[in-house]
């Protein structure tokens, strides 16, 4: 789906941005690029919420908030406070590019948490 919408991804954001707009070509340029950087790798967001719904369902909703709240809010702040002022990264993709680094963290938090949980619950199963 992310492919299709970057296909026509200057069409799209044109029904945004008014045809007299002086800086409408900007608005565009700037739109498709953090497209180009979010829609390539927005999957791993859809895989960072499976993990949050399947620790809710298994009944451990603290840690999914907890990890949520810190990887995807704590991590961003953070990152604008450490790394956007670096020149490298102080550019639009720089704020963006937090998104992917944060959802790899957030993955991996829940992956492990996931994993104690299942041990935890088939350990208990079989002593019952």
């Amino acid at each position: 789906m992310g492919q299709i919408i970057l296909m026509f991804g200057e069409q799209i954001v044109g029904i945004y941005v008014d045809a007299t707009d002086p800086n409408r070509e900007l608005v565009i340029k700037h739109s498709l690029e953090v497209m180009r950087l979010i829609l390539n790798i927005y999957f791993l967001c859809g895989i960072m919420e499976c993990l949050s719904g399947m620790l809710r369902g298994i009944g451990n909703s603290l840690a999914p908030m907890i990890i949520s709240v810190g990887g995807v809010c704590g991590l961003r702040i953070i990152w604008i406070f450490v790394f956007f002022p670096m020149e490298k990264f102080h550019t639009l993709s720089g704020i963006y590019l937090s998104y992917p680094i944060t959802w790899i963290f957030c993955i991996t938090a829940l992956t492990a948490v996931l994993v104690r949980e299942i041990r935890i619950k088939s350990k208990n199963a079989l002593t019952e």
